[in-house]
């Protein structure tokens, strides 16, 4: 089955489904048109928040990024937004 991500919703300017979540994989995700991004049902991640910059390489996938929660842990860094289970401010 294809699936879509937020980016090629966006640039298709219609709704595209099913979406994929980039950080846990589900098919639970919405794009809300007046933000302008999605958020995953399963995760809460919001697709366009990438602290590695992956939102700008079509097809990376963000589920082995340096910068995820599980591999932050040790080294201290600080781990993406997309999978704090989304923005406060949005």
């Amino acid at each position: 089955m294809k699936t879509f991500t937020v980016e090629e919703v966006i640039a298709a300017e219609i709704t595209l489904e099913p979406m994929e979540c980039k950080f846990c994989g589900s098919l639970e995700v919405t794009f809300l048109q007046y933000i302008g991004d999605a958020q995953c049902g399963s995760c809460g991640a919001w697709q366009l928040d990438c602290k590695a910059g992956l939102q700008d390489v079509p097809g990376e996938s963000c589920q082995d990024c340096q910068y995820l929660p599980s591999n932050t842990a040790e080294s201290g860094q600080e781990p993406c937004k997309g999978v704090n289970f989304g923005k406060a401010n949005r």
